[in-house]
């Protein structure tokens, strides 16, 4: 009977020790670091190698020196446009403060509501990712203590398979609906 009114959402309460979420924040932490570094690391090879490329190219002229910058150039599209790209996550955030949920359950219901189709958790930042197939989706977060006014819309495109804007949360009192 249930799964025929639509669906249903249980409350999970989701408990971890301070330790825990030390550790976590400090492997995230530690990531993001090796992540931006790994960017800065990627355009200094690029640079060096467009320069060395270029230079040679002006001492010793050869069609393989222009398929090489060839190369470098569809390298430095590839790089500029991971810059510019569109983030790949979303993010929970509180309606009165603005300041990150982390820890949120994110679902992804079909259009209908009814169905689930994935479930995934915020982070320390509150940002979530998740790779969906093209279609419509509802989308609903919870967490203790606070809640969403209605279910958020979203349609994936074929382009862009993930949701990347904030989910408001408001706080609410406890025993008040």
């Amino acid at each position: 009977n249930e799964e025929k009114e639509g669906l249903v959402v249980p409350t999970i309460y989701m408990i971890m020790k301070e330790q825990a979420l030390r550790t976590k924040y400090m492997t995230m932490s530690r990531l993001n670091v090796l992540e931006k570094i790994s960017i800065i690391l990627s355009f200094a090879s690029l640079s060096i190698g467009t320069f060395v490329v270029v230079s040679d190219m002006f001492k010793n002229y050869s069609y393989i020196y222009v398929i090489i910058l060839g190369l470098y150039g569809v390298f430095w599209i590839f790089s500029i446009r991971q810059l510019i790209k569109v983030s790949p996550w979303g993010k929970v955030v509180d309606k009165q403060k603005s300041f990150p949920l982390p820890l949120t359950l994110v679902r992804f219901m079909d259009e209908t509501g009814k169905k689930l189709i994935k479930t995934t958790i915020t982070n320390e930042s509150g940002k979530f990712s998740a790779l969906l197939k093209q279609g419509y989706y509802k989308i609903a977060a919870s967490k203790p203590g606070y809640a969403m006014t209605y279910p958020v819309k979203f349609y994936a495109t074929g382009d862009m398979n993930v949701y990347n804007e904030s989910i408001v949360m408001e706080r609410r009192v406890l025993g008040v609906c």
